[in-house]
This record gives C-alpha cells, structure tokens and sequence, in this order.
C-alpha cells in the first residue's frame, strides 16, 4: 500500500492561513505557494475515481446543489481521518443545506479501498487523485511531494464560494455551513 509518507515534509514557515469570513464565505491562502481558486472565479471541474465505485465529475454533482471538496492526505494521517469522521458526524447539517460533501485524497483506488477495509468507510465519496492534478488545480500542490489540505465550496453556477489551504485539516465547520447557508438562501 503506499502511503502519503513523503507529503510530510513541511516546514513550519510553510503553514498557511485557516479559513476567516467574508459574508458568510471565505477564502484563505498567506504563503507565497501555489494560490487556491479566488472566490468567485469558476472552480476547476475534474473527473475522478471514487473508491467506493465509478467516476465522480464535479460538474455532475453541482446540477444537485452545492459542493463541498475536501482534500486530505490520506488514511496514512490520523488527523486527516479524524477531521473525515468529523465531517460524516456532520454531515447531515450539510444535507440541510442540500451540499454534498466530496473527499479527495492522494492514494489509488486501490489504496483506498483497501484502507476503508481497514479502517472504516464514510458516508460520502472518497476520490482518489494518486498524479495529483485536481490538487495542482486548487492550488494544493506545492511541489513533488508536499500537497495542502484544502476545503473549497463551489455553488450550483460552478462559483467557488470558499477557498481555504492549510498544513493541517481546516476545521472550521460553523463557518462552512455558514456559507452554505448563504449560498442555500442567494439560490
């Protein structure tokens, strides 16, 4: 299985800013490393692997509503796995709102699966970006071994709504569903 080991090499400089409000949304980015998506710019689309089956396309999902993408680094980091338990306990405060919650991680498919066996599953899809190209996308990747976390709100008109990259998972749930609230409200 091949773990995210390598995308640990951070340095302490390279810690970048966590979510702030801005009308109810937000975007968060203080190092001079790769820039997330503006807000209000049109976020990229993908098509990736889910591990639990098929191709997930970001464009597909927002004809439901908004989106919630949520880049980790993988079931070889527990505070990656803990803020995903987190964000399942949650996740029915999203459903509220009609978001749906997408995680994307660094392993293959395979990888995945095999560590949802493991480890336990989540109630939402966990797709897998193993060459990185949605993360170099959304600004996440600032090298050949070093990826952010990241959680981005795209709006059913294909707007990022929040941007946010960190060293560390973003937590800052009361202010993700703020924007979806507002989001909910403005559609």
């Amino acid at each position: 299985m091949r773990h995210a080991t390598l995308r640990f090499g951070f340095a302490p400089a390279l810690l970048v800013g966590v979510v702030g409000v801005v009308g109810g949304c937000s975007s968060a980015s203080r190092d001079s490393g790769p820039k997330v998506p503006p807000l209000g710019s049109k976020a990229p689309d993908f098509t990736l692997p889910d591990a639990h089956k098929g191709n997930v396309t970001l464009s597909e999902l927002m004809k439901k509503g908004p989106v919630l993408i949520v880049f980790h680094l993988g079931y070889s980091c527990p505070r990656c796995v803990s803020h995903l338990r987190e964000l399942a306990l949650r996740k029915a405060e999203f459903d509220e709102y009609g978001t749906q919650i997408v995680a994307i991680g660094p392993d293959s498919v395979d990888d995945t699966q095999q560590s949802i066996e493991a480890y336990g599953d989540f109630p939402f899809p966990m797709l897998c970006d193993p060459e990185l190209k949605v993360y170099h996308a959304y600004g996440l990747q600032a090298g050949p071994d070093t990826i952010y976390h990241g959680v981005f709100i795209v709006d059913p008109h294909d707007v990022v709504r929040m941007g946010a990259k960190s060293t560390h998972p973003i937590e800052d749930y009361a202010s993700m569903l703020k924007c979806v609230e507002k989001v909910d409200s403005e559609n």
